[in-house]
């Protein structure tokens, strides 16, 4: 009796879940292999295929987030910097609108300064964009310029914490950015008219996004001043 080629060898999709459960348990550390060892035999005591991919897939990230949380980024010096200095001048950037305009409107010295700080350095020709900008986009600003500002109080006590106030923050930025779209578009005055790639999403995105990642790895050192 002959055996069929479905019978003799697993398909593709089976290949590929035996795939990424292997990598699942390179990728976990030292002091989790005996879940590396229990989740390939999961894996294989499936019995549909496509059930035992997603799960698979599900063990891959749950190792690449094990595996990250094992680096302690936020021991290493140059980590913690960069992210306060990339969460320093997002806060800056995304309040710089309420800034200025609070600074515009009580009639204070230092709007002439803040408007050297905006694309063309006129302060003037934003005036009926400062004028349109509503309470509640103001809220948003500062709400996405304190979530940066508690990432870098978080970074100085090595908190992973801060990863989540990266994310908060670039949230909350792109959604005053969104709504402000309309806004500058009534008003007919563009604050950055040919903005580039890497103002508009190395910057505001990935960057943070990065460092975001980053920080969600932790510190060793305040981990053991916790215990």
């Amino acid at each position: 009796m002959t055996t069929s080629r479905d019978e003799r060898q697993p398909s593709a999709i089976r290949r590929s879940a035996d795939a990424l459960a292997r990598a699942a348990a390179w990728l976990l550390p030292v002091s989790q292999q005996r879940w590396a060892t229990a989740m390939i035999h999961e894996v294989a005591s499936i019995g549909r295929d496509r059930e035992a991919l997603r799960w698979s897939a599900g063990c891959l990230y749950a190792a690449c987030l094990a595996r990250g949380r094992s680096f302690y980024l936020l021991d290493i010096a140059v980590v913690r910097w960069g992210l306060v200095l990339v969460a320093t001048f997002r806060a800056l950037d995304v309040s710089l609108p309420t800034m200025l305009t609070a600074a515009y409107t009580m009639r204070l010295g230092i709007t002439s300064a803040l408007g050297q700080l905006t694309p063309g350095d006129n302060v003037t020709r934003l005036i009926p964009l400062m004028e349109a900008i509503p309470i509640w986009l103001h809220a948003m600003i500062v709400v996405g310029g304190c979530c940066y500002l508690s990432a870098v109080l978080a970074t100085f006590r090595r908190q992973p914490i801060a990863c989540g106030s990266l994310l908060l923050g670039v949230t909350v930025e792109q959604l005053a950015s969104h709504a402000a779209q309309p806004i500058v578009a009534d008003v007919g005055v563009v604050a950055a008219p040919h903005p580039s790639l890497l103002a508009t999403l190395i910057l505001p995105i990935v960057l943070p996004l990065l460092f975001a990642a980053a920080a969600a790895s932790g510190s060793r050192r305040a981990l053991m001043h916790i215990q």
